[in-house]
């Protein structure tokens, strides 16, 4: 009997994939992820080759699908290498080049602003005239630490004679050309004290009320009843502006980064913020007015403690003042007693807060920034501890209290809240200045998209009177000292407001 034995098959073996192939896609990988062509060029060999090897390889290879991937990436990487990477060097470089020449530039200006300032204190100080030329020697006493600046690009520096601008040998380096103010803005203002007391400058637009001074580096100011002067904190100095002859005096160079500015309830006593911070140590300059010497109070930063922010006089002659920070976080609330040169923290508020004083200076009221429950309230000038704090709901960065404190008005960006009195809110969206008046019961508002300041009498709260300052506001973005900081004299004939470029003000009439 015959007997079919079934044939015996083996299963096929199976393609192994292409090692080719699988640098092919690696090198392609890395070419795009390390931006270089130097895997990129092998990755596309290696993934033709391993095509080759693949087709002629009767079966016994694998791994087309990777092979191909390796030459979409290779191919990419070198275009990435070959094109996009030099396009985009041909647009840094000059940028990165624009960029430190401006630097340069900016600390060049700076430098021959120092030197500016510091030749214009030689005059007030020596009787110097315009026209006299102080040498180097003449300078070093008022120039900070004592060193004459050196320009970064190279440049040489020559004093001048008084009245007219330090220069620097590099042409671009023009600190005339230098003096515009905001962004934005296209008229040329000089602001050399001694050039403004010679040549009185017009108003910015014939629509607007007042007059108008040149202070484009400007941050806060405060009028002196005592002397009709209006004192300007700008860059490192006080600009001291006669409201007689609507002329400069010469600056006093406090150094530093000067911020909030108040002065003394007998006006004789100058309290200026300095943003500045120095080997762990912050402070203040106090300016005494009738001799003109400064003296420059220190305290000891608390962690990364900035320099001091805001500062407002006390009916008790005290000094309180705010801080920045070096982030983000809360600093120390300072009380500082000139005549005992005490300094007590009473408590710890956010940073950058803005302090304010009601006329009759019994009252200091504040408005915490940089925190979204907008903190704000008073206390009466003597206090050694904080009552809880109000609540906005919101974030700020201004606040204006009424003669005898009794009043509070905090601009924010659906309108300005209202405490202690019958309104609750006064409906002027995106509000970013305030001030009431020192004597009458009358609060002014600044507010964005608008150049008008609006005036309310603060029993109903309704609108009396309109001020045109010939420059649109702008949205602050919840920041104080810009443009719309409002401040009155103590008398409350005039207004005086941050613009663009300077400072207008104007009779209030009230």
């Amino acid at each position: 009997m015959n007997e079919t034995i079934p044939p015996i098959y083996s299963n096929p073996p199976q393609p192994k994939t292409s090692g080719l192939a699988i640098w092919s896609l690696v090198l392609g990988i890395l070419s795009l992820t390390c931006c270089s062509i130097l895997g990129a060029i092998p990755g596309v060999i290696c993934g033709h080759k391993a095509l080759s090897k693949i087709k002629h390889s009767g079966g016994a290879l694998a791994g087309e699908g990777l092979a191909i991937a390796g030459l979409v990436t290779g191919y990419l990487g070198i275009l990435w290498a070959v094109v996009f990477i030099p396009m985009m060097l041909a647009i840094a470089i000059p940028n990165f080049v624009k960029a430190r020449d401006t630097a340069m530039m900016n600390a060049c200006l700076n430098n021959l602003r120092q030197i500016d300032a510091a030749k214009n204190q030689w005059a007030l100080e020596k009787r110097g005239k315009t026209g006299d030329v102080p040498t180097l020697q003449d300078l070093t006493p008022y120039l900070k630490n004592g060193v004459f600046p050196a320009c970064p690009a190279g440049g040489t520096y020559t004093i001048g004679a008084v009245g007219n601008d330090p220069a620097c040998s590099i042409p671009e380096h023009t600190l005339s050309q230098s003096r515009m103010g905001d962004v934005g803005n296209g008229t040329t203002v000089k602001n050399n004290p001694i050039e403004a007391a010679a040549t009185p400058q017009a108003v910015q637009s014939p629509n607007a009320v007042g007059f108008f001074i040149p202070a484009p580096y400007r941050t806060d100011m405060v009028h002196d009843p005592k002397r009709n002067i209006l004192y300007i904190s700008a860059g490192d100095s006080v600009l001291r502006y006669q409201m007689a002859s609507k002329s400069f005096l010469p600056p006093l160079v406090l150094g530093g980064d000067l911020r909030g500015i108040d002065i003394s309830p007998d006006n004789d006593l100058l309290a200026v913020a300095d943003s500045s911070e120095n080997n762990g140590s912050i402070g203040m300059h106090l300016v005494d007015l009738k001799t003109g010497i400064n003296t420059h109070v220190t305290f000891r930063a608390e962690g990364l403690e900035g320099g001091t922010y805001s500062v407002a006089f006390g009916a008790d002659g005290a000094i309180w003042s705010t801080s920045s920070f070096q982030g983000s976080g809360r600093v120390p609330l300072r009380k500082y007693d000139p005549a005992t040169r005490r300094t007590i923290v009473i408590t710890q508020e956010n940073q950058n807060t803005m302090l304010a004083a009601s006329a009759d200076r019994e009252y200091i009221a504040y408005a915490e920034a940089n925190i979204s429950s907008g903190d704000y309230g008073r206390f009466p000038c003597r206090a050694t501890q904080l009552q809880p704090p109000l609540r906005a709901n919101a974030f700020l960065y201004e606040i204006g209290i009424n003669r005898n404190g009794t009043q509070l008005a905090v601009p924010t960006g659906g309108g300005v809240i209202l405490s202690g009195s019958a309104a609750q809110k006064i409906d002027e969206k995106e509000t970013i200045g305030v001030a009431y008046h020192p004597q009458r019961d009358f609060v002014f508002l600044a507010r964005a998209g608008i150049s008008t300041i609006a005036v309310y009498e603060t029993a109903t709260y309704t609108k009396v009177k309109e001020f045109d300052f010939g420059d649109r506001f702008e949205w602050v973005g919840n920041h104080a000292f810009q443009r719309g900081r409002l401040r009155l004299s103590s008398d409350g004939k005039f207004i005086f407001c941050t613009v663009q470029g300077g400072i207008r003000y104007a009779e209030t009439g009230l």
